[in-house]
């Protein structure tokens, strides 16, 4: 007989806070939501946060994996099913290891992959990634385009969406657009801060007063001050890293938020912006499309087209009914990415009964769908 969400424990392996990124930013909501919820969490924190200097990389790699391998052994036994955080490449090794003692121990497992990289690291190791995924319970994807890239190498993936704080990011409406952008990403190469700074540039050639506020920090920060310094760049602002309290408000304060990404899964980043009736400009990269309809909810734009970026941001400002619509729809669209919402399919997935009041088939899975065997996807 299934657990009831009274005496529930999830073991939790993924990376969390202080850690940067989208997957640690899921991670931390899913604890907190579940804990709302009355489900007891027993976290396996991926990383070795004290160990997280570059200088010290050799080490950490060294130590990592049996630092993982400890934690999982100390609180596998005690759950009632274990739930991983997969990304790609060295962030799947967590579930290399993990799923197996999960098995071991008889533990219904649930992999959430976080990311737009899986189907190409997929076909990169496709041995090493589909093991453990044939293994676990349930895998689940955050999106449209993730759970096709699946299906078309033989792993069959639900579709669990990505979660914000909708408590914390507020709706605005913006009857006069100002030319304030918001570009909350990190500073390296997969989201390619540079065309970010670039598309700027050409804005502020029409509408001199125009600011950006770049978010986070990474390798590329230096970069991304250095060019503009160059260019006689005003008005870029690089706030580093922000608590995730300062980051709504630089939301809140901006007009337009710019997405620059390379590669991607589905951003919590651009669901917060939306949550605050931004109308948004985004390059077309991973479960973006399946996000936002362009024209619709957000602009799309070809990955690296900063020029393109740039006239639709003008374009925005020089049509604020526009822009209105734009902001109103994207609220629309985030408001299908709650935790009330998710927490349905999740639950199924766990294999804990629903109560009478959430029995609608119409937020879960289809009937015939099975929790255990072969059954395999990611959030």
């Amino acid at each position: 007989m299934a657990d009831t969400r009274d005496n529930f424990k999830v073991c939790l392996v993924a990376p969390f806070p202080p850690r940067k990124g989208g997957v640690t930013v899921q991670t931390a909501l899913l604890a907190r939501y579940l804990a709302e919820d009355g489900i007891e969490v027993l976290p396996v924190d991926t990383n070795l946060q004290s160990l997280r200097s570059r200088w010290l990389a050799p080490l950490r790699l060294l130590l990592q994996p049996w630092a993982v391998l400890f934690r999982l052994l100390k609180n596998v036994p005690k759950c009632s099913v274990v739930h991983f955080q997969a990304a790609s490449y060295w962030g799947y090794m967590p579930i290399v290891i993990g799923v197996p003692v999960a098995r071991l121990f008889g533990k219904r497992c649930v992999m959430s992959y976080q990311g737009g990289a899986g189907p190409k690291f997929m076909d990169r190791v496709p041995w090493l990634v589909k093991m453990p995924m044939r293994m676990c319970g349930a895998v689940a994807v955050c999106s449209d385009e993730l759970r096709a890239g699946f299906a078309e190498r033989g792993i069959n993936a639900h579709l669990v969406k990505n979660v914000f704080d909708s408590a914390l990011f507020k709706y605005r409406e913006r009857p006069r657009v100002q030319p304030k952008i918001a570009w909350n990403r990190s500073m390296n190469d997969t989201y390619d801060p540079l065309s970010a700074v670039k598309a700027f540039e050409i804005v502020k050639q029409d509408y001199p007063d125009a600011t950006l506020v770049m978010t986070s920090d990474g390798p590329l920060t230096a970069a991304v001050k250095e060019y503009a310094d160059q260019n006689g760049l005003t008005g870029v602002t690089l706030t580093g890293r922000v608590p995730v309290q300062d980051v709504a408000r630089v939301l809140d304060e901006a007009d337009i938020c710019l997405n620059t990404s390379r590669i991607d899964g589905l951003p919590t980043s651009l669901l917060e912006a939306a949550a605050c009736g931004l109308p948004i400009v985004s390059t077309k990269a991973g479960g973006i499309p399946s996000l936002f309809e362009d024209g619709v909810s957000a602009l799309l734009v070809e990955i690296g087209d900063y020029q393109a970026m740039a006239s639709a941001i003008i374009g925005l400002l020089k049509d604020p009914e526009k822009a209105s619509r734009l902001g109103s729809a994207a609220r629309d669209v985030a408001m299908d990415y709650t935790w009330e919402r998710a927490s349905r399919k999740l639950f199924q997935l766990y294999g804990i009964p629903e109560s009478p009041e959430e029995n609608d088939t119409t937020c879960g899975l289809p009937e015939d769908a099975h929790v255990e065997g072969e059954m395999h996807g990611s959030i």
